[in-house]
């Protein structure tokens, strides 16, 4: 039970981290379009 739980907890860190690094690329992608438009 407590390994299921400990499994759980690890892949939605995982998910939520996966999710951190895609909005963090995509803002990051953003920005530079922004500074060459400028």
């Amino acid at each position: 039970m407590v390994s299921t739980a400990v499994g759980i907890l690890l892949r939605a860190l995982c998910g939520l981290f996966t999710y951190c690094i895609a909005l963090f690329g995509h803002f990051d992608a953003s920005l530079q379009q922004l500074r060459c438009d400028c």
